[in-house]
């Protein structure tokens, strides 16, 4: 009674293994330890230092998250922030929980429904300064969202400056005094 059963169910296990070897290839062997990418948690606070050169350098550990933090990252007067560098987010991006800290008012805002996001609010910072670093008329989104755990430096300050990893460290290298043309229409954002 049950024996049909069984092999109709084990007829389908084979022939869904043959499909996926066929459609998918072999399975691939693990990475091996000495490959595989290591995190370490960030060892002490990372550095903000003005060289020489006219330039300013973040050296940080690259966090058990792989995340690579930015610290005293001052909005205007205000902060300091500990940022975190996302290339991934075109502008700042800070959360609701941050207005206190920037000096702005939630009922200033008008939120709008952007796709994925859920309520943002566009704002235009004055200034990002970090150290002797200041980039003018940045974007940024406020978010009713509670993630990101940490506000995200995103690529409109990030490409003015220049961004390495090398192993457990990333680099972060600005020049002084940068400047940002005047903010643009962000998608979401009311015209």
């Amino acid at each position: 009674m049950w024996l049909p059963w069984l092999i109709d169910v084990a007829g389908d296990i084979a022939l869904g293994f043959f499909l996926a070897t066929a459609l998918m290839g072999p399975a691939k062997p693990a990475m091996p330890a000495s490959e595989q990418p290591t995190h370490i948690a960030m060892s002490g606070s990372p550095t903000v230092s003005d060289t020489s050169g006219g330039q300013v350098k973040i050296v940080a550990k690259i966090t058990a998250g792989n995340r690579c933090m930015v610290p005293h990252v001052y909005v205007g007067e205000r902060g300091p922030f500990t940022m975190m560098a996302d290339s991934g987010a075109p502008d700042p991006w800070f959360t609701e929980a941050d207005l206190p800290k920037l000096g702005i008012k939630k009922s200033s805002l008008d939120f709008h429904e952007m796709k994925g996001e859920g309520p943002v609010a566009w704002v235009t910072l004055p200034e990002v300064r970090i150290g002797n670093f200041v980039a003018r008329n940045i974007d940024a989104a406020i978010t009713k969202r509670h993630d990101p755990d940490f506000p995200l430096l995103g690529m409109s300050v990030l490409k003015q400056g220049h961004v390495e990893v090398a192993g457990d460290t990333c680099t972060l290298t600005f020049p002084r005094n940068a400047t940002q043309l005047a903010a643009r229409i962000k998608p979401g954002r009311p015209q």
